[in-house]
């Protein structure tokens, strides 16, 4: 996988905020990650630290379901998706002070 959770977890929770992502490269040079959900009517790009790390938008995680993660890549060739994974996030009830 490309793509896991920075504290290790396999999943995240509904309504969880300040997630991000490790990015594993070291097949493709990734230049930025796409990210969607059954909620979104696009996909929200997202920039690559420098410690290779990617901030997962909380408003993905306000909705139970799957986010698709894709990888990015560009050269003289153009821009190119080369690998779409899945974070499930599960249901939860919203808490109070959301």
């Amino acid at each position: 996988m490309i793509f896991s959770l920075v504290d290790g977890r396999a999943d995240a929770w509904q309504w969880d905020t300040g997630l991000s992502l490790n990015v594993d490269d070291s097949e493709y040079q990734i230049s930025e990650v796409h990210m969607s959900n059954s909620s979104t009517k696009g996909a929200f790009v997202c920039e690559i630290k420098p410690d290779r790390t990617v901030e997962i938008p909380n408003i993905l995680l306000t909705t139970d379901g799957d986010i698709n993660i894709y990888a990015i890549i560009s050269d003289e060739e153009g821009e190119r998706t080369v690998i779409k994974e899945r974070l499930h996030v599960h249901r939860k009830k919203k808490p109070q002070d959301y």
